[in-house]
Order: C-alpha cells, then sequence, then structure tokens
C-alpha cells in the first residue's frame, strides 16, 4: 500500500459519507495474472494472492456479488441497493483516476457531473449498480475504469499462460546482471536473457540455467541471512513490482507494487539482518511525465511502499540504490536534474536518503549545477551509484563525476573522474576521493565490503575496459579485467575475500563470470546468443497455421537490402530462410497454407531499374518456383493480401499506381489479373480472406470508411461496413466464421476506438470493443474467427504516461466465454519494439498466433496448451 495525504483524505471521505461501506474485507484475491497450473516453482506461480474470501474452497469467484465469474471479489451483494450519494461517487472518481466519464466516453468537469446530479445519478448515465462498482472499488483506477466500461472486461485471464519464443534475430544485450555466492562460495546468477528472468548455476563441468520468470526486465537477485534467495523484478504484462523468494517447495511470490497507470523500472533490493525485504525502484508518475523513487519493504507483514523523490526523469545514471543498517533503517542513493529557472540553470544532485530518524530525511552528497548562456556553457553531471555500510557506521557511495565546458560551440574542457563518497559517521560531512579520471563511464557499478569492512569496487569505462579497485596500505589499486568492458556488472565477494565477477558484454551479446586465479582474471563465457541491432527493423507481415506443417510466418527486414524471410516450425522449431533475391529488393510479404500444408507466397520486388514486381512463389523441394503476377516500370504496387479459395487456388487483392484495388487470381497454369471495385479511389489496408466454403471475403479503406466486397459477387459492388456514426477508419482486418458471419476489425480514428463489425444475411452490427482517451490511441487491429461466434481480436494500445507514452502494448480480447475480455500478450521495454504491425492467426484447433516484432527479433506468442 502506498501512504500519502492523496489517499488518506479518500479514505476519510470512504468511511464519513452516509451510506458507503464494504462487504468484502479481502479485495486482492484473485488480481495476480497466473493460473494455478503453471509450472511449480515458476512465476507466476499462483492464480490468487489470500486467502479464499467466500469459504467455497476455490480462488475465484463465489463471492456474493451480482456477477458471476467476474473475478473481482471486490463487488458485494450491496452493489445495486447501496444508498450512495450522487456528487459522493463522482467525487470519488475524481480522485481515484483525475477524471469524470460520462457515459463511459466523453471526459467532463468534476462540477459538470456534480451538476447533474440534482437529476439523479442518471444526469450522466450513471446507475446504481456502476455507482457502487465505483465506491467499491476505489481508490483502484484500474478496476473503476472497468466498471466504466462494463464488467465483462477482465484483465485476469483464465487462459494458459503465455508462451513467447523468439522466431529469429535476438535482443541486442541482456539486462540487471547481477551476482550472489552460496555457503560454499558458488556462484548464481541472475540476468535477463531475451525476456526470461533466468538463474545461472555452475556445476561440477558446466553451467547450467533455469527460467524463474517470463517476460520480464529490471532483474535483482540477493541472498538472507537465511540463506534464501530474493528476487526482484518488473512483470511487464501485469505492470507490477514482483518479489520472489527460493523456499523448500521452489520459488514463492508476492506483489510489491501494482498501481494503476504506472511503469516501473531501475529495480533493486536488500535483505536486512532479519531476513525483511527492502526495495527501490522507479515508476512513472503520470502527472508529471517523469520518474519518482520509491522505496518498499516487508517489515511490518505486508508490503508497504513511500513515494521518496518526485520529478525524474528515467535516465539509468540517475536510478537509486540501496543498503540497509544492522537495525533495518534504509539508506538510499539516487541522482536527480532540477531546474532554476527551466531552461537556463540546472543542477544535477546526488542525494541520501534515510529514514534512520524514524522519518524520511534528506541530504545533498553534492551538487553540480550547469549554465546555458549565449556563448559559454558548463555542465557538472554526478550519476547514482552503489552504497556501503561500513562497520563502523561510516556510509561509502561509488559514483562517476563529469565536468564539461564549451564556448562558442567548441568543448574547452571535459573531464571524467571515478569517485568514493564518505559519509563520516560521526560529524555528519561528506568528502570524495577521485579514483580514476576516465571518460565514457558505463551505467552499472558494483561496490562490496571486505572481511575488514573496506570497500572493493567494480565499475567499468566504455571506451576502454573494467576495473577492479582494492586498497592496499590506504592507497588504491586498479586491475583490469580481460576482454571487451562490461556494460552490466555485478560484484561479490567469497570468504577469503576474493572477487567474482557477473558481466554483460554487448560487444559479444555474451554473459560472463570472472574469477582470479594465480595467473590472473579468468573469463568464461555462460550464456551466449546472437543478435540484430535496434536500428534493424522486422516487419512481419503475414501468419498462417497448417495442421500438418505448423505455423509460418512472412516477414520483411530493412537491414542492407531489403529482404523477405520466411520463418515455419514444422519440425517444433523454427527455422528462417531468406527467400533468394538475386540483388533485388523483397518486402511486404504475403502467405498462405493450402490444404495439403503446401505454402503459397507472395511479396513485392524491385531491382535497381526501379521495375516493381508483384511475385509468387512456392517451395518445390529445396528450391523456390517463382512466377511474375504483374510488372511496373516506374510506380510502385503496394499492400498485396494472398487468400486461397475451396480449390487450393491463390488470389491476390493489391493497391496499383493508381490507388486502385486489383485481383490477380491463378486459373490453371496462367494468372488473371484486372482492377476491380473501380468507384474507390485511394484504396488502403486490404485485407482478404477465404470462408470455409471456399469464398472469398475483402476489407479495404479508403481513408474515411472501411468497405467490404466478395467474389460472390465477382466484386461488382462494396457493402459500407464501418459504423456510419464513426470517423475516420483504416488498418481493417477480416474473418468469417464456420456459420458463415464476416467480422471485420478496424480501427475509428475519429472516436478513437477499436470497432467490431459483423455481418449476417446481408445486415451489418456494430460493437465498440475499446476507446481511449486523452493523448492515447490505438494502431494496427486484426481478428481471427473460430466456430460459434467464438473470435480474437488484438491491437497496439499506445501506453498511457511516463517517458514511454509513445510506446504500445498488443492488447487481446476475446469473447470465447460469451463475454469480451481484456488481456496483455506483450509490454514494451524499448522505443523500439512493437512500433511495426503484428500479425495474428488461428490454429486448427482455434488457439491464437501472434507474430511481430522488437528488440530485433521476430517473436511467437500463444497460449500454452
Amino acid at each position: 500500500m502506498r501512504i500519502s495525504s492523496y489517499w488518506l483524505f479518500l479514505f476519510s471521505l470512504l468511511v464519513f459519507v452516509p451510506g458507503i461501506s464494504s462487504c468484502d474485507s479481502t479485495q486482492n484475491d484473485d488480481d495476480s495474472a497466473g493460473d494455478d497450473d503453471t509450472t511449480p516453482g515458476q512465476y507466476p506461480n499462483d492464480d490468487d494472492d489470500g486467502p479464499d474470501d467466500d469459504s467455497a474452497g476455490d480462488d475465484d469467484d463465489n463471492d456474493d456479488d451480482d456477477n458471476d465469474n467476474d473475478d473481482n471479489d471486490d463487488n458485494d451483494d450491496n452493489d445495486d441497493s447501496a444508498a450512495w450519494t450522487c456528487t459522493t461517487v463522482y467525487e470519488t472518481l475524481y480522485l481515484a483516476c483525475g477524471r469524470v466519464v460520462y457515459n463511459g466516453e466523453a471526459t467532463v468537469p468534476l462540477e459538470t457531473a456534480v451538476a447533474a446530479c440534482e437529476s439523479g445519478l442518471e444526469g450522466l448515465g450513471l446507475d446504481g449498480a456502476t455507482a457502487g462498482c465505483i465506491m467499491n472499488n476505489a481508490p483502484d483506477c484500474e478496476n473503476i475504469t472497468n466498471c466504466l466500461y462494463g464488467s465483462t472486461v477482465d484483465d485476469d485471464m483464465d487462459e494458459a499462460p503465455l508462451s513467447i519464443e523468439k522466431v529469429e534475430g535476438g535482443p541486442p544485450g541482456r539486462t540487471g546482471a547481477a551476482i550472489v555466492l552460496d555457503d560454499a562460495d558458488a556462484p548464481i546468477i541472475a540476468a535477463v536473457s531475451g525476456r526470461d528472468f533466468n538463474l545461472y548455476q555452475s556445476g561440477a563441468a558446466t553451467w547450467t540455467s533455469s527460467r524463474l520468470a517470463p517476460l520480464v526486465d529490471y532483474p535483482a537477485l540477493a541472498r538472507g541471512p537465511d540463506g534464501r534467495l530474493h528476487a526482484l523484478f518488473v512483470d511487464l504484462p501485469a505492470r507490477r513490482i514482483v518479489h520472489g523468494v527460493q523456499t523448500l517447495a521452489g520459488w514463492e511470490f508476492d506483489i510489491v507494487d501494482d498501481q494503476p497507470l504506472l511503469d516501473y523500472a531501475f529495480c533493486r533490493l536488500t535483505i536486512d539482518n532479519d531476513g525483511f525485504v527492502h526495495a527501490v525502484f522507479f515508476a512513472t508518475d503520470p502527472e508529471y511525465d517523469a520518474y519518482s523513487t520509491f522505496y518498499a519493504t516487508n517489515r511490518s507483514g505486508s508490503w508497504v511502499t513511500d513515494e521518496i523523490g518526485g520529478g525524474l526523469y528515467s535516465f539509468t545514471y540517475l536510478a537509486p540504490r540501496l543498503a540497509v543498517d544492522d537495525e533495518g533503517k534504509a539508506y538510499i542513493v539516487f541522482a536527480q536534474l532540477g531546474s532554476a529557472p527551466m531552461y537556463t540553470n540546472y543542477y544535477n544532485m546526488l542525494y541520501l536518503i534515510t529514514n534512520r530518524s524514524g522519518e524520511w530525511d534528506f541530504e545533498y552528497i553534492a551538487v553540480g549545477p550547469c549554465y546555458q548562456g549565449t556563448h559559454y556553457s558548463y555542465d557538472t553531471a554526478f550519476s547514482s551509484g552503489p552504497i556501503a555500510i561500513r562497520p563502523n557506521g561510516d556510509l561509502v557511495v561509488l559514483t562517476s563525476y563529469s565536468y564539461t565546458t564549451m564556448q562558442d560551440g567548441y568543448v574547452t574542457t571535459d573531464i571524467d573522474q571515478v569517485r568514493l563518497y564518505t559519509r563520516d559517521a560521526g560529524t555528519g560531512e561528506w568528502s570524495f576521493e577521485g579514483l580514476l579520471g576516465t571518460s565514457a563511464i558505463t551505467l552499472d557499478r558494483a561496490i562490496q565490503l571486505d572481511s575488514a569492512g573496506e570497500p572493493r569496487l567494480l565499475f567499468s569505462d566504455r571506451d576502454n575496459a573494467t576495473y577492479y579497485g582494492f586498497l592496499t596500505e590506504d592507497r588504491w589499486e586498479f586491475e583490469t579485467l580481460p576482454g571487451d568492458p562490461c556494460d552490466q556488472l555485478d560484484l561479490a565477494l567469497t570468504g577469503a575475500d576474493e572477487p567474482r565477477v557477473a558481466c554483460y558484454r554487448e560487444a559479444d551479446t555474451t554473459l560472463h563470470y570472472l574469477t582470479t586465479t594465480t595467473k590472473g582474471w579468468a573469463d568464461e563465457a555462460i550464456d551466449s546468443q546472437p543478435f540484430i541491432p535496434y536500428s534493424s527493423d522486422f516487419y512481419a507481415t503475414a501468419a498462417d497455421w497448417s495442421a500438418s506443417n505448423g505455423g509460418a510466418v512472412a516477414y520483411w527486414h530493412d537491414a542492407d537490402n531489403i529482404q523477405t524471410y520466411v520463418a515455419e516450425n514444422s519440425a517444433g522449431a523454427w527455422q528462417a530462410s531468406a527467400v533468394p533475391n538475386a540483388g533485388n529488393t523483397k518486402g511486404q510479404p504475403a502467405l498462405a497454407y493450402d490444404s495439403a500444408g503446401g505454402l503459397h507466397l507472395a511479396y513485392l520486388e524491385t531491382d535497381e531499374l526501379s521495375v516493381t514486381r508483384l511475385v509468387y512463389a512456392v517451395p518445390v523441394g529445396d528450391q523456390w518456383q517463382f512466377t511474375v503476377v504483374a510488372a511496373e516500370n516506374v510506380d510502385r504496387y503496394n499492400q498485396p493480401t494472398l487468400a486461397l479459395d475451396g480449390a487450393d487456388q491463390p488470389h491476390l487483392i493489391y493497391i496499383d499506381p493508381d490507388d486502385h484495388l486489383r485481383h490477380a487470381w491463378r486459373g490453371g497454369d496462367d494468372w488473371d489479373d484486372r482492377r476491380i471495385i473501380w468507384t474507390t479511389e485511394n484504396a488502403g489496408d486490404p485485407a482478404l480472406t477465404a470462408a470455409p466454403d471456399g469464398l472469398l471475403h475483402l476489407c479495404y479503406t479508403d481513408q474515411t470508411a472501411v468497405y467490404y466486397a466478395t467474389n460472390e459477387t465477382a466484386w461488382l459492388q462494396a457493402e459500407t461496413a464501418s459504423d456510419p456514426n464513426a470517423g475516420s477508419s483504416s488498418t481493417c482486418s477480416i474473418a468469417v466464421s464456420e456459420e458463415g458471419i464476416v467480422y471485420i476489425a478496424y480501427l475509428d480514428y475519429g472516436e478513437g476506438d477499436v470497432r467490431l463489425a459483423a455481418r449476417y444475411q446481408g445486415v451489418w452490427n456494430h460493437t465498440r470493443i475499446a476507446s481511449y482517451t486523452g493523448s492515447n490511441y490505438f494502431n494496427y487491429s486484426f481478428i481471427a474467427a473460430a466456430g460459434n461466434g467464438r473470435l480474437h481480436l488484438s491491437y497496439l494500445d499506445r501506453m498511457n504516461g511516463g517517458d514511454y507514452n509513445y510506446l504500445y502494448v498488443l492488447i487481446h480480447y476475446t469473447n470465447a466465454d460469451g463475454a469480451w475480455r481484456e488481456s496483455i500478450i506483450d509490454y514494451p521495454t524499448n522505443f523500439n519494439f512493437l512500433n511495426r504491425s503484428p500479425v495474428m492467426t488461428m490454429d486448427e484447433t482455434g488457439r491464437p498466433h501472434w507474430f511481430y516484432q522488437g528488440y530485433g527479433a521476430v517473436w511467437h506468442a500463444t497460449f500454452d496448451e
């Protein structure tokens, strides 16, 4: 729980307003996204945070509320009858979410809502059940949002856990290399490899690895006084901080912090002498679009979180570090950028924050000003760094200092220095030693105290090397570690004070373990994988699934010469191969499997003379057989889409140079090609699919609306599929169920909606699936349909708040159990992730599969069987 005057005021409002009561004392008994059948000892290990509050022996929904199977045990059977005060409801909504929503769509001022109370709750379209839901879920804005947008939306998916794997490429690096030693001084190393939290342990001859948690970032590892391992990480899909502890029965996990609309980063933890956990991390402050520093501990028996510093920027070198004394008091170091006034004089401050007095006290360790004038400027910067507490109570902080001056656009002074700051326990005064002058100090440093209480240091210079420092007769000595400098590192000391180093190097994308020997330092590679840099983007554009051959995805890659790839997993592992290009660029591929499991591919090819060709290809043995369907000497074709009819004959829809639709199809050995739907200009975003009866169905846009056509009428006319009340519509996708219902998912940019259009017996019905408010918006909708009206609809949703507000989350909606429910498939942690169109297909069992690019790789996600 987070302590602040804001929430205390809200809680007092809930307690003292007549008619407000709570009938559920356990409000967090089903808010963990994992299921009970996950692998033991792996996160998430449980679908229930607490004991069953209804004594029904399950973890789900016998909660006496009005909405069965809603996984939300906060809504009690008083929801529809409580005498909520209209004004109080809207004030609570405003306090929790910072806005008031009218009819679940538009944002209105609080004063407008209160004024409408004169005509009762219905004045703003708010009924008693929704009001009760708001009051019972306050101050949780996320659950309140579910109240407003319908109780059928549930972010706690009961489907099997997600499985995410890499198809090709790889993440350019790992994050958060951490090391601890067991009682025998054997190393245990934690690192995110790909996007899994892996633990690496040294055996008799080799290293073994095990996955602790999937889809995480910013891992931390510590060992308690009882020898148990503790882990801390950001659970990306659920957007929360999770703590894990190793027990005899395996790993157990609990949630440290999961406030709505916060994005977490840069976790650190330590364990005190009593075995309690202390953690620090960054989280976005939506109001200020910046990061705040948070401290959390479970010393009281449950997690309590305090916000101890706000208005930060999310640079790694500012991230908080933590130490705890013998009494369990926390000492936190972080750096902050500030200004006075803005854009003129900037200050970079290195802070110590401690609760040793029982309250949070701030001290300046160092302050560095920055001045920007017309002809002259200077900049002084400090990085946050690791902190340790010596046996005599002195504090030591390892940081880096830089000082740069410029005159008339030229650098006149440029100093970088590693510094060790010491706080005298007796006087409270800070002093520093300049240890090593260097350049391009790495973002990561480590400090440990040896058996004499003296600091041992580890840091690296990205231009030169990694350095290990220690005192000899009050004089600092530094050893240079072999190999390229470490980009992520950590240090541990054996019982004999021998250093053990975990090191990740971007230069070779390898996790290393370094030790000292009689001959110097030994460097051992633990885990390595190839990667493709962030600057190289994949564009996954088509996917299909075959009962006999498994899945296939076609994508193109913009590194060097544009190249199309096809990846299949018929042998149980993804095998990717480039389509031969003979020096020509190949992009925008489309593919489909026929009824026998044969693969069909189409793509655009451009040669050195700018001649653009639409090419159709099929694999024959180990070779490809190519057919040029259409060619244009100057202008380009665009956006081909491929489907096979009931006779397994290929059909292509594409955009010609005049932005009209063309249909190409193979009849026997020859191809026919003609323009269709002449009335449409500025056509775009075509999507073609074949119905179970073999008929072809098409959707496309013209920048204003979404249209539908079928070859049943020889493409002679198109119908408007989008809601006539919607605004500008785009990026459609289409699916046809076994019952012959046509489904089209599309984006309404005018209203900010993800919408679904359904056509049955010539009549269209429209459903709003999701809406956005403020600066958020959606992109790239796609849909798949099975029998009995079961649908899977996905889209990209731009994230809320923080420095990441231009990133996208991959959202999945399904109505498989009769009601639309939402889950997050994947979640970004850098600007180059999920910023390209993903694709979705469905296998013969009705299970959805997603393909998308990120971290210099193509990824495949699905629900475990």
